[in-house]
């Protein structure tokens, strides 16, 4: 995938993210279910929110170097860093590509505080089906 024209989030998943941030806003607290996962060499982010300033993204976040953590990360950082390229060896030579891309096939199974529960005791961002019968209660 050429980081030219490449985007973190799609206009659906946008509006999902900003529809998910007006009902927290709104609402109060719900556990929401990650919308976005973004996963690389960089690291591994799994979005449930994106604030009006179509910038700041809510989520579970471990990158390079760090723990997994609920916070804040923004969008425009997180493009900067997966337009740092990674040089990928293949059968047929060497192509780029970037640090952190979309996972478009990944669909969440749980609601975010089961993977950050899951994070929490792996010190990473699990692709499979975190189950809450599963985990240690601290």
């Amino acid at each position: 995938m050429s980081a030219v024209g490449w985007r973190l989030v799609t206009k659906a998943q946008n509006a999902q993210l900003r529809i998910n941030a007006e009902r927290q806003a709104g609402q109060g607290l719900y556990d929401l279910w990650p919308v976005v996962r973004l996963v690389g060499d960089a690291g591994t982010v799994l979005l449930t929110e994106l604030a009006a300033d179509a910038d700041t993204a809510t989520g579970l976040i471990h990158l390079l170097g760090q723990r997994p953590k609920l916070g804040t990360v923004s969008l425009a950082e997180l493009r900067d860093t997966s337009l740092v390229p990674v040089v990928v060896r293949t059968p047929r030579g060497y192509r780029i590509e970037p640090r952190l891309e979309r996972d478009p096939y990944w669909r969440a199974t749980a609601p975010l505080s089961c993977y950050a529960k899951a994070a929490k005791q792996t010190g990473t961002i699990s692709v499979a089906t975190p189950q809450n019968d599963d985990l240690e209660v601290a």
